[in-house]
């Protein structure tokens, strides 16, 4: 297919289909789950560039401002809770008085050998 035998018009097709899969490529990355969430943390750069809070705001590195949170799946499915979430870079506690309760009386019925869980 290569070599200096060829024609021009073959050399340029050989091009054309080349580019024509890498430009294929490149739209399924972006629109696949990491496509989307590396776009999104570079638009969010480009954002805090753009209002002049680049330098304490926009990304996750060591001295600038930082709020996020980590759950199993998609955050905007109802069925995910978070994890675990940051504030201006510190973590902070998910749990409630209900939840600490739970675990507390879970544990109780536990070594009572009560396991509600098993019922």
């Amino acid at each position: 297919v290569t070599g200096p035998n060829v024609e021009p018009w073959a050399m340029y097709m050989i091009c054309l289909v080349f580019v024509a899969v890498l430009a294929l490529i490149a739209r399924n990355l972006t629109r696949g789950m990491q496509g989307r969430q590396w776009m999104a943390i570079r638009d969010m750069d480009i954002a805090a560039e753009i209002i002049g809070v680049g330098d304490r705001l926009g990304s996750i590195e060591p001295g600038r401002s930082a709020t996020f949170f980590l759950c199993e799946g998609d955050p905007l499915e109802t069925a995910n809770q978070p994890l675990r979430a940051w504030i201006d870079g510190r973590e902070i506690d998910l749990g409630d008085r209900q939840k600490m309760l739970h675990e507390k009386y879970r544990e109780k019925y536990r070594r009572l050998g009560r396991n509600q869980e098993s019922r």
